[in-house]
């Protein structure tokens, strides 16, 4: 008994919304495993790549996804490049006590006791 041909973009011939993802065009900031599968109704294979979000070259970001991973439709990746600046403001939570920290070493402990 032999499996899929894990050299072809689909498992199965027949069911066009599998696809072994190793066998789509290639990205240098992504690599993917063999036998490694996505899973999508609505959108063709090529598509997957839309799911990687901020994920930009000039970061040198790679996503690796290993060998043998399925992978279900509306999945999204989130990249390092949708992080923010961290020695501005930013909102603090607690409850109802809204805190805005200058920097990362800034006090919070009178925010954060409410």
């Amino acid at each position: 008994m032999t499996g899929p041909d894990k050299n072809k973009l689909f498992p199965n011939e027949r069911i066009k919304t599998i696809c072994y993802l190793k066998n789509l065009p290639p990205k240098t900031n992504v690599e993917i495993g063999e036998y490694t599968y996505y899973s999508d109704n609505k959108n063709p294979p090529e598509k997957f790549y839309d799911n990687i979000e901020h994920h930009y070259e000039f970061l040198g970001d790679k996503l690796i996804i290993g060998r043998f991973c399925a992978i279900a439709e509306g999945i999204k990746f989130i990249m390092n490049g949708a992080n923010h600046k961290m020695d501005g403001i930013q909102p603090k939570t607690r409850g109802q006590v809204h805190c805005f920290a200058l920097d990362k070493t800034s006090d919070l402990s009178s925010c954060l006791s409410s």
